[in-house]
């Protein structure tokens, strides 16, 4: 037996690490016990450091009822949407509450991101406690969900509290490991006490594993370190790939450096990695990207006269964040120029070009334009620089002026009935006229 499941913890208690973290997740358990609704929690850290073991054992000692998922059930959004929207609406057996697990949310499949969208969907109508986990919590796959969940980070474990569970299992299971092995088995395995576990029921003491850094670690280390062959290793174990790595650098490069002149040199080392980047991906010829990893890691790093003995908060990259934030006008006017397209025969460049004529045409007559190009609300509000409510509410007014109108011309002239007493008077009039004759 697997000494990962032999070994594994039986209540919250028993997880080495992280109290703070653990003492917050039983707070928001409880709080669905009394009958609230707190958000759903994203577990995020390295791996090995419990994130799933946690919510399995959290399920157990609550007593509730586990459904767990992987990324590789949620290939797609017809996934979720047969798995996960069934799961919700179902009640259990006994009437008991169901926890829901989405582990590795962060590698569901890149080819159908309406996955993650759909998630989102369920997260917001479900009732029932849900836990996502990833290792990942900066992947941009997964920035709608960091807004609609509570995150919580699970830290590595310490290597004396690693250790400490080694010696115990080393000396329950008579393995005859002194100190000296422990200690090595502990520090190889850098906060992950799976892998610990591993290492120790395999007897790999000289165990050498090949790790990601965080991404701040790795930002400290391209801006503070002095060391050239720790600088240019650092970007091949960075938790994040070369384009994002060189989007956070140039982000924190002005908060980093205080002086002019230091911060025109890294911009200038980030130009020329992006030159090295573009030829990259216009010739394919792999052998430019040493050049661009070097200019943007230990270019940047000695652009400076001197280093800076200052504590420096770095922060994601601002482009990425505003393309989040404008990615629904984004698809708005992806929607626009599609309906667009179906009209008028032309590239997506070129109705997108007619844009400003539409947005006249708006101004002029706009419910004949919604009815012409099939706009909705939100589209139309977009053109006319409303949002879906003003527009909404601007659309009801057109349309009761509309109405009325309408009303008004489809009303015909009253005739006046005659009278007994007109009638009285008519032939009055009449014999008058006789008279005369």
């Amino acid at each position: 037996m697997l000494f990962t499941d032999k070994y594994k913890p039986c209540s919250t208690k028993e997880f080495l690490g992280n109290s703070t973290t653990i003492n917050r997740i039983l707070d928001w358990a409880l709080e669905w016990k009394d009958g609230g609704t707190p958000k759903p929690l994203l577990l995020y850290g390295s791996t090995g450091v419990g994130k799933t073991q946690l919510a399995l054992t959290l399920a157990t000692q609550m007593g509730w009822e586990l459904f767990e998922f992987n990324a590789s059930d949620l290939r797609n959004k017809d996934n979720v949407q047969n798995i996960v929207s069934k799961t919700t609406s179902m009640s259990t057996l006994w009437g008991t509450t169901r926890l829901i697990l989405i582990d590795d949310i962060d590698k569901t499949s890149r080819v159908d991101r309406g996955a993650i969208s759909a998630i989102a969907s369920v997260i917001k109508e479900t009732k029932m406690p849900m836990i996502l986990t990833a290792d990942d919590y900066w992947d941009q796959k997964i920035s709608s969900l960091r807004t609609i969940c509570e995150s919580l980070k699970l830290n590595k474990i310490n290597k004396r509290s690693i250790a400490k569970k080694l010696n115990y299992i080393n000396g329950k299971e008579n393995l005859g490991l002194n100190d000296d092995q422990i200690q090595i088995i502990a520090e190889s395995s850098s906060g992950d006490v799976r892998a610990a576990l591993n290492d120790l029921q395999g007897f790999n003491i000289n165990s050498k594993r090949d790790r990601k850094t965080d991404i701040f670690s790795v930002m400290r280390t391209i801006f503070k370190s002095k060391d050239y062959n720790e600088i240019s290793r650092i970007s091949f174990t960075a938790d994040v790939d070369h384009d994002m790595l060189k989007l956070w650098i140039l982000e924190n490069v002005p908060r980093e450096y205080d002086k002019p002149l230091d911060c025109a040199r890294a911009f200038n080392m980030l130009s020329r990695a992006d030159m090295f980047d573009g030829r990259i991906r216009r010739r394919q010829y792999w052998k430019f990207f040493r050049y661009s990893n070097y200019l943007m890691t230990v270019g940047v790093a000695f652009s400076k006269d001197e280093n800076y003995h200052k504590y420096t908060k770095y922060e994601f990259p601002s482009v990425i964040r505003s393309l989040s934030s404008s990615k629904s006008v984004r698809a708005k006017k992806k929607a626009i120029a599609y309906k667009l397209k179906e009209k008028v025969h032309g590239s997506t460049k070129l109705v997108t070009s007619y844009l400003p004529i539409i947005k006249q045409q708006a101004d002029l007559n706009f419910l004949e334009l919604m009815d012409y190009y099939d706009f909705d609300d939100k589209e139309m509000g977009y053109l006319m620089g409303l949002n879906a409510t003003k527009f909404g509410a601007l659309r009801k007014r057109e349309l009761k002026k509309i109405s009325k109108a309408t009303d008004v011309k489809s009303k015909k002239p009253e005739v006046k009935k005659p009278t007994s007493e007109s009638h009285d008077n008519e032939e009055t009039k009449t014999q008058s006229l006789f008279s005369y004759m």
